[in-house]
Parts: C-alpha cells; structure tokens; sequence
C-alpha cells in the first residue's frame, strides 16, 4: 500500500514538505507552560504540574464508527495544587466553562479547589459526607505513623476490612456509588454534559480514578465506546498514580516501620484502581436495572434522544 492511500495526519503532512513549524509551536507552548505538550493518543495524561490524573476523553472510536471530540471533556484530579502556569494552560488549550468536583463537602472543606478565573465551579458529590466517628481501637492495630495522610488511608482500611485488605472490600464503596444518592448526582453531571455545547468540562473528585473514573466510565459507554475500552481507559489511571503508592510504600516501610506486607500492599492498592471494583459497579447496575443499558436509562434518565443528543455534542 503507497502513502498516498493511507490518510495522513496534518502534521505528516507538513512534515513530507518540509514544514516544521509545528514542532516550533510544540516547543514553544512547552517553555511557556513549563511542561511538555501531550501527545493526541486517547487516554494520555496532560502533564499538568499541579496534578498526576488529569485526562481528555477524546480520542476514542465508538461503535458508531465516529470519534470523541477532544478538548471537550477532562478527567482530572484534585484541582488545588494546580500552579499558575497550570492555570494558563488549562485557559489557553482547554477553554473551560464548569468544574465539577465530585467529592463532599467535608473534603472540599479540608482541601479547596483553586479558582480558575472565569469557570463555573459546581458540587455533584457521588458519596454522602464521610462520618466522623473515630476509629475504634479494636477496629485495627495501633501504628505509629505521623503523615496525618497515610494514618487517615490507613485507619480507613480498617474500617473497610477487619485486616486492612481492599482486594475486595473496595468493590462495596463502587456497588454504593450506583445507589440513589449516587444516581441523583451522576445524573445530574451527565445532563450537564449533555445540555453543554462548547468548551470543556472539567471534573474530578480527589485521585481523580474512583468517582470521576466512574463518571468517565458512564459517558464514554453513553457515546458508544466498546465496555473493554471503557475498564482499559479506567485501569490507566494506575500508570499515573504509581508514583503515589510507590511513596506511601517508602513511608511505611522506612518511617512508620510497618511490616505487614497485607497493610503496605492495601496501602499502594488504594492509590490505584482495580478492574473488579469497576466491574462490581457494573455488576450492582445489572442488579438494580437488569443490564448498564437499563440503568443508564431507568436509574439515571437518559432517552435513546436524549443519548443522541449527548453524542452529537460531543462525537465527531
């Protein structure tokens, strides 16, 4: 097969005539914004400065044959440590209209966004404010780790399971995030998503995987993305948190001199995503609805018109 019946990318073309001021322009946004430019494969992270999730759906081919729009809709996580330079970049090449935090109140209290001039920032969290109880003492073995982050991750663990094991325990938190509460905010994202026609929507929760990962999952599967597609994009979000569980090891190990290989692996665990968490909130969906089709159209509202017209804005 010759080149000239393959279709070219622009910038392949400009490249086979000599044209290079592509590269120029990469170069130079990469020195202003003080990072590199992120490639245009689906699922590849925006090296933003101030965050280690941040996503553009598009990119990715439906059924339909067409592809999602880029630009349009980012994952991303917590928004707080996002640098100046960050900001411009997010103004300059996203241009976006809503920022949709999807964590509670409680959270965005302890840790608050920074504003993005010119952005609506919404609330739509997926999970009821975390209770305050203090974890019993029988509840887990005593530690002696001072990162108030790490004790936090780890008392949590012992209030999902009796050994700090979230191989499986973590597929509750997804099964609830499909529950009514749940429901009534995804739905209300979703319509948001629907209803916007130009700019970005930017959202996150805090890591950026869990309920934004979720959130993600619904919209590419509402625009015709394959569902093995739909759980690889999901899983990616463990080669840009690796680091973060790769350092709370390093803690626990050389700080904290915690030995229990169960507790340290649950700790990494937790910075990540696991494929059967994702599929047990696939799983709860079928259960309350009959299919995730079902669900999308009974628990969450969406018509067939409405669905089209959700991709029509965002398909191309």
């Amino acid at each position: 097969m010759t080149l000239g019946t393959k279709k070219l990318s622009n910038k392949f073309k400009k490249f086979l005539k000599g044209d290079l001021s592509y590269l120029f322009l990469s170069f130079s946004k990469s020195i202003l914004y003080n990072f590199p430019m992120p490639n245009n494969m689906p699922g590849t992270r925006i090296p933003l400065q101030g965050t280690i999730n941040t996503r553009d759906l598009g990119g990715y081919t439906t059924k339909y044959g067409r592809k999602i729009k880029y630009k349009r809709l980012i994952r991303t996580d917590f928004l707080g440590n996002i640098t100046p330079a960050d900001i411009q970049y997010i103004q300059d090449e996203l241009h976006p209209v809503y920022e949709v935090d999807m964590r509670c109140e409680d959270e965005i209290h302890a840790a608050p966004n920074k504003e993005i001039p010119g952005v609506t920032l919404l609330n739509y969290p997926i999970q009821e404010a975390h209770k305050k109880e203090k974890l019993v003492e029988t509840k887990g073995p005593h530690f002696n780790i001072k990162d108030k982050g790490i004790r936090s991750t780890v008392e949590y663990l012992f209030r999902m399971d009796v050994n700090g094991d979230l191989t499986y325990a973590f597929e509750k938190v997804y099964r609830n995030m499909v529950l009514p509460y749940g429901q009534k905010n995804y739905e209300a994202f979703l319509r948001l998503c629907q209803k916007n026609k130009e700019g970005c929507i930017l959202f996150h929760c805090a890591d950026g995987k869990d309920r934004s990962g979720l959130a993600a999952a619904l919209l590419l599967l509402m625009l015709g993305v394959d569902k093995e597609t739909v759980i690889e994009d999901y899983l990616k979000s463990n080669e840009n948190t690796k680091v973060k569980g790769e350092r709370r090891e390093k803690y626990l190990r050389e700080e904290a001199h915690i030995e229990d290989e169960n507790i340290i692996n649950s700790i990494k665990m937790v910075a990540g995503v696991r494929r059967n968490w994702i599929e047990a909130a696939f799983d709860e969906m079928t259960k309350i609805a009959g299919s995730v089709d079902n669900f999308i159209k009974n628990n969450l509202h969406f018509s067939d018109e409405d669905i089209k017209e959700l991709q029509d804005n965002y398909l191309e």
